[in-house]
Formats: structure tokens, sequence, C-alpha cells
């Protein structure tokens, strides 16, 4: 019988990983390097801040150093916003890169959202996926975004239930049974 795995909660921060290649006494060491990285804790970001600077610098950990790792927070997490994210991929049949729109309150949990719907539509592996570019739609979103079930949500006129919201009473009041059906739709 085969176990099912638990799912992990997946929590995506943002860091700012500042780098440079040490000192060996020529000019490549004044150039500092400078990257956005998304993942779970600042030692993974590090580890994936050597990745993409192997790949695109020859810089490599043994010969460079880590000037600053910081976690970036959003200036407003409590409005919801629109995020367009531009992800570079490889599957099976080659490497894809794709536009995908999401709507949340950080940029945090836009990723995290990517992430999920990569792995559920795309079966796409979290080691595979690389973040090209993040933007924040912003003014008519309506005419700014590509996707239409995301134009459909951003509608001046568009209106959602608030199933959750409850009226609370005190320990005192509260009875048992109600005699009426609570108004959920405010």
């Amino acid at each position: 019988m085969v176990k099912a795995r638990p799912i992990k909660d997946i929590c995506i921060k943002h860091y700012l990983i500042v780098g440079r290649h040490k000192d060996c006494g020529d000019k490549s060491a004044d150039k500092v390097f400078k990257m956005r990285i998304f993942a779970k804790d600042p030692v993974h970001a590090k580890s994936k801040f050597w990745y993409f600077l192997r790949k695109m610098n020859k810089v490599k950990k043994a010969n460079g150093e880590i000037l600053a790792c910081s976690e970036i927070f959003e200036k407003d997490p409590t409005t919801v916003k629109t995020f367009g994210i531009v992800i570079n991929y490889k599957s099976k049949f080659g490497h894809h890169t794709l536009y995908k729109e999401f709507r949340a309150t950080t940029l945090n949990g836009a990723v995290t959202q990517m992430y999920s719907e990569m792995a559920g539509r795309h079966k796409a592996q979290r080691e595979s996926l690389t973040i090209v570019r993040t933007t924040e739609l912003k003014g008519d979103l309506v005419k700014t975004s590509r996707r239409a079930y995301i134009r459909q949500i951003v509608k001046a006129n568009a209106r959602f239930p608030l199933l959750h919201k409850r009226v609370r009473t005190s320990p005192r009041y509260r009875s048992t049974f109600q005699a009426n059906r609570p108004n959920l739709i405010a």
C-alpha cells in the first residue's frame, strides 16, 4: 500500500541578495550583483543566488561573497492586487516560457499560487521553475489584464457574497438555537 505524502504549507518569502566576486586584486572584484529571489528561508535564497550567479556571470560560491541578504516586505498587504508573473520552466517536452496573472494581497501570495498552479496544471517541479519577472498591474485592470478570468473579477460592478461574516454577540446573550437564519450577504 502506498502511503500518501503530507502536503506541506508553502511559505514563500521574497529576498534581496547582494554579492560579489572576492577581492583578487583585479577590476572584476568591483562588480556587485543584486538579485531578487523567492525562497522559503535565507539559506535557500543564498543557494539560489549562487546557482543563478554561476550560470549567468561565472562566479562560484568558493570565490565569491554575499554582502547582504534581506527580506522584502509588501508596502500594503491589506489590499488585493493583480500580479503578472513571467515564468520559464523545463518539462518533459522542452523549455517553456509563459505569463500568468494572479490576484493576491502580496507578491509572496501570488508566487505561492503560481507554484501550486504549475504543479497542478503543468506537472512542473519547483526546482525546474525560474521566475523571470514579476509586475503589479495598476490602473484600468480591465484593459491592462491579458487574461479573461482576471478581467471578469476586476470589473467595477463585480460583487461577491461574504460567506464567513457572522455577527458575534456577547456570551451572555448568545443562545444555543436561533429562530431565524443569519443574513450572510451584507
